[in-house]
């Protein structure tokens, strides 16, 4: 009996939700994810860019082909944008990924995955650029970027 009990509150424990992962998942709003255009290409260094406002939000859009691929609108009074850019590359199978955000007591964690192909992917022979832009809610703490 005692090994029932056991086994009934170890699978209970197993299935309960892991919180901290839950809402990591729904901090994070993917707007867009994949490479610049040809257009955009060459304007930006590889850099992590915070967007607190709509005049800089203006200003990025202007820069890059990416506004026509974004439909959601963003209220900055309630939540911000946060943009991984990856150098400038010589042919497709790279990807770059906003992965995970972790709230401390003074800072935001923004972890940021990078992405290269397989020495025998085929990939396309194009300039590319990737990038992912995604939005979280505004904050007053720091933003750290970590590269995993």
């Amino acid at each position: 009996m005692k090994t029932m009990f056991a086994i009934f509150f170890s699978i209970l424990l197993a299935s309960c939700p892991n919180n901290s992962q839950e809402n990591q998942k729904t901090m994070i709003n993917s707007l867009y994810k994949g490479t610049l255009s040809a257009d955009s290409q060459g304007k930006f260094k590889k850099e992590n860019l915070v967007i607190k406002s709509e005049r800089d939000w203006k200003t990025f859009l202007e820069k890059t082909e990416v506004a026509n691929l974004i439909d959601n609108l963003i209220d900055f009074s309630k939540d911000m944008v946060v943009i991984a850019i990856d150098s400038e590359k010589s042919t497709g199978g790279f990807s770059i990924e906003i992965s995970k955000i972790k709230e401390e007591k003074s800072k935001l964690l923004v972890t940021i995955e990078s992405k290269e192909p397989k020495p025998l992917d085929m990939v396309t022979m194009a300039l590319t650029q990737p990038i992912h832009i995604v939005k979280i809610p505004k904050t007053k703490k720091d933003i750290v970027f970590v590269t995993e």
